[in-house]
């Protein structure tokens, strides 16, 4: 049997979404689809608007949207006027909660890099997967290559300080943390047998499954409980500097716990770190 791509009956289907975020997801399924219909394929929800434990104020709607390949240019690109199209259509959408919708739009191949999505940590919102799902491996493979990078400081980070708007360092704080959660699932995905099940989990629930060594788990849920304080309130720069000062701290230590372990000769390509 030929698998088909969404055609004009298809219903969106946001149930395994949280409450707040279903009628973000739905209206943005709609605007995708009628943009983009000749080439759909599928579009998926993931993170913390599919898991639980989403940031009021910071978290996005997580979206990837699977398209034809003759639907992107020689720059694997979608064409300007689509994209300004859909713009202009989810800028009516009420985010509530959400602080932005994020979608990437990906052929059916995946690009050099990308692991598939994660069983059990994705929702098929319209169609199908065009592509296999991660394995355990392919996310033992992608922490080490991210883990291999970490440092610190972002360069975004070191350099973006000298200018000062609240809008700029507002971004900055919320770009800090699309950085440093994906840290904290790395560490689970090798120090736990079943990383498949650790990207499975909400971040308190990641945070608590945290090795205690190099204060990991105690940085951890310093920079959850700065940045609910930071993008609960008022638009404060203070605010946003702590959550720079501890997203900074946390990756440090990330990157503490993961030499240590190399230092130790841990071989990472077993199934248990």
């Amino acid at each position: 049997m030929v698998e088909r791509d969404v055609s004009l009956v298809d219903q969106p289907d946001v149930s395994a979404l949280t409450p707040e975020a279903q009628p973000v997801a739905l209206a943005a399924a709609a605007i995708y689809a009628r943009h983009t219909r000749p080439w759909l394929i599928g579009l998926l929800a993931h993170g913390s608007a599919l898991k639980g434990g989403y940031i009021p104020g910071c978290s996005d709607v997580d979206l990837q949207l699977y398209l034809r390949a003759e639907a992107f240019d020689d720059d694997s690109r979608l064409p300007l006027a689509v994209g300004l199209a859909i713009q202009r259509d989810l800028a009516r959408i009420p985010l509530g909660p959400f602080n932005y919708i994020q979608c990437y739009a990906l052929p059916p191949h995946p690009r050099l890099g990308w692991v598939g999505p994660i069983p059990g940590a994705y929702h098929m919102i319209l169609g199908r997967l065009p592509r296999p799902e991660a394995t355990a491996s392919d996310l033992r493979d992608a922490a080490r290559r991210a883990l291999d990078g970490t440092r610190p400081t972002p360069a975004y980070i070191a350099d973006g300080m000298l200018t000062y708007s609240l809008a700029r360092l507002e971004r900055h704080a919320g770009v800090l943390c699309t950085d440093v959660w994906p840290c904290v699932y790395h560490i689970l995905t090798l120090a736990e047998s079943d990383p498949i099940a650790m990207w499975r989990l909400a971040k308190p629930d990641a945070i608590a499954r945290l090795p205690e060594s190099a204060d990991v788990r105690a940085k951890a849920g310093r920079f959850l409980q700065t940045v609910q304080s930071a993008f609960a309130g008022r638009r404060s720069a203070a605010r946003y500097v702590a959550v720079i000062d501890e997203g900074v701290n946390l990756r440090s230590a990330v990157a503490g716990w993961y030499r240590a372990r190399i230092a130790d000769g841990i071989d990472y390509t077993e199934t248990s770190a």
